[in-house]
This record gives C-alpha cells, structure tokens and sequence, in this order.
C-alpha cells in the first residue's frame, strides 16, 4: 500500500475512533481533538514504519551491490578456482589487491546482515581465494546450513573438496548442486571436470557433454571435454574441442596451454611451442606454461630460448623443482657445466622425482606438465 492509501486508511480509522468518543462524550472539541491527536499519531507510526521498511529495503539493495562487487573482484565462478589452483601462477599483487578490497567489502555487508547466508559464503570464497579451504568449507558449510537450497554452495564446497584432493566428497557436493539446478552449465562443467580429475573420464565426458548442451558456447566444458576426449584415444576430436573453446574465448592463457599439451603429446611439438607462446604472453605469470614452452625449445634443439624461459619460470616460481632439472639439460647443451651441476643440486634439493615422466601434479587424470627429458 502506497502513502496515500495509508492516509485514507488512517482518516477512516480516526474518524470511526473520533465518532465513538463523541457519542460518549457528547463534546465536539473533544472529538476534534481526538480526530487531530489520533491522526498525527497514526501518521507518525505509519512514517516511523515506512523508515525501516526503507531502511531495510535499501539495506538489501546494499548487500546485493556488495556480493556481486566482491564476486567480479574475486573472478566470479571461473575465476576464483584457476587464481586459486596449483597450476597456475596469477598475478599475485594485483589478485592479492582485488582479495583485500572484496574482504573490505564484505566486512561492510557483514555490519548489515551479518545472518545473510550469501554473505557467509561470500566469506567463504575469500578464504578460498586465499587458498584456506578447509576454513573456507566451514564458512560455506554454515550457509549451507542457513540456506540448504543453495546449489552454488554446493558448487563451491566440491570446488574446496577438488583443490584438497578428496574428489569423493567433491563429487558428492557438485551431484547436490546439479540435482539443486539440473539445467546449470556451470555445474554439470564443474562436475564434469572432477569426474576427469579423478580419472573417471566416461562419466566426465558425458556430464560436460550435459554442460554443452545446456550452453553451447561454455568455453571451459568445451576445453575439458576435449581433453578428456584426447585421453580416451579420440585425438583428433579432442584437440577439436580446445580449438573451438579458443575460438570462443581467445584471451585465455588456460585454454592455449591445454592446447599446447595435447599437440606436445601428439608429438606436434612446434604446434605445441606456440601455444604455449600465447598462454605465456595472456598471462605472464603462468609459470606451468613456462615451463612447458622451455621443453619445447628443448626438445627443438633451441637451447638458448630454453635457458631463457626456464628462468623466467625459475623467477616467478622458484620452489618448482621441474623447471630447475630443465635448465640443468638446457647448460649441458650450452657446455656451461658449472651452471648445470648448480640448477641439478637446487632441482635434487627441491625433491626431483627422475623416474616420473608425465608430471599430473594435483590434477590427476588431467595432463598437465610435460616431461623435459
């Protein structure tokens, strides 16, 4: 009911309240006080009540604004794993400034509503973000508990289940967010994936086959499925499917470096270098591609570009036992052997595992280091 219609309300109510004392009373300046003093009370409860109903509304609206701010600082539901992932080195200070002014943001939303389940879980995603998954999985287990139909809680505590490497849980929580939203890309992506990581690839291709046709142009299910595709033998398609997820979203430096990784392993190792050209140039950081890139010079008998990128991985990542074992190869070939003795004692100190030829590293069904030797 608008302002007007509680006035009219208010008149009514006054003038019955107004009529009754009059009859008792049989004053008419009692009942024109009586109509005034009801009236201003009546209207002074009716604005006292439209503030907080304002107040609250506004509050709401407030709350809203902050979540999505902080959700697009964090890098929305793609954004957030890959920052937080093992694989990939982000731009740490610039992520690290996003991460800070999404905490300031919520601890505002927080003074508003501090029960708002989206709330807690957007805590949650911080923590996430930070890498702190089991603090994260308490925070998004407590809004789950606020709001147990919220599939993308669900969705973001298989997301924390992937990262710790228990993919049983993971699948658990991804199964409730499609069964919660049967018709989300994203989900069924995202349970896909898992399925791929814990080396269930049928299962996997099917579920991001699901992602496909719910959204065709979901880049990141074409990307995955093609990598599963590749690993059960149909190579040709496979590489196909990365293609078609580049065509969608040529910016990114994931989809170029898995595309590196399935050329390199079909043995088209100058097809593979210049993707992993392009994955390094998006994102300069990424020191897995890097590292990939420096194989591939290697292996072309460009030793001097290997060095190079090698030590680039080296300085972004310098506990990355892997790329120092490279470098060792790239001086051996370049006669520096005091150097190559060096870069073998820093890879043997940081634990280099010579007998393991494919690096699956976290993501385990997916490939996703290739060997320098």
């Amino acid at each position: 009911m608008n302002l007007i219609g509680y006035l009219v309300l208010a008149a009514i109510c006054t003038l019955v309240i107004g009529v009754i004392c009059y009859i008792k009373v049989k004053s008419k300046w009692a009942f024109a006080n009586w109509i005034i003093a009801t009236f201003a009370l009546l209207l002074c409860l009716y604005t006292l009540c439209d503030n907080i109903i304002i107040r609250e509304r506004d509050n709401k609206i407030r709350v809203l604004k902050i979540l999505d701010e902080s959700w697009d600082l964090l890098g929305g539901e793609g954004g957030v794993p890959q920052k937080a992932s093992k694989e990939i080195k982000p731009k740490v200070k610039r992520d690290e400034e996003n991460i800070v002014k999404a905490e300031r943001k919520i601890a505002e939303a927080k003074l508003i509503d501090p029960e708002n389940p989206k709330v807690i879980k957007m805590e949650g995603e911080i923590l996430f973000a930070r890498g702190k998954y089991e603090k994260a999985l308490q925070k998004f287990y407590l809004s789950i508990a606020k709001d147990p139909e919220n599939a993308s809680v669900y969705g973001a505590i298989g997301r924390c289940y992937s990262h710790i490497e228990d993919f049983k849980k993971a699948i658990e929580a991804q199964k409730k967010a499609v069964e919660l939203e049967p018709e989300s890309a994203t989900h069924l992506q995202n349970l896909g994936t898992t399925y791929l990581i814990d080396k269930q690839a049928k299962l996997g291709i099917k579920k991001l086959r699901e992602s496909i046709n719910v959204n065709p142009s979901n880049a990141f299910a074409l990307m995955y499925l093609g990598v599963g595709l590749f690993q059960e033998g149909e190579k040709e398609d496979g590489i196909k499917k990365v293609e078609r997820a580049i065509e969608i979203d040529p910016k990114n430096a994931l989809f170029h470096y898995h595309l590196g990784l399935l050329k390199y392993t079909a043995n088209q190792i100058e097809d593979a270098q210049k993707s992993f050209e392009l994955s390094a140039s998006i994102e300069p950081t990424y020191s897995a591609a890097l590292y990939n890139l420096g194989v591939c010079y290697y292996k072309l008998d460009k030793f001097q570009a290997a060095k190079e990128t090698f030590e680039k991985a080296i300085y972004i990542d310098p506990t990355d036992p892997d790329v120092y074992k490279g470098l060792e190869l790239a001086l051996m070939k370049m006669n520096d052997l005091g150097g190559a003795r060096k870069a073998r004692e820093k890879a043997k100190e940081l634990g280099y595992n010579a007998k393991q030829k494919i690096k699956e590293g976290r993501s385990g069904g997916i490939l996703s280091r290739i060997e320098v030797e």
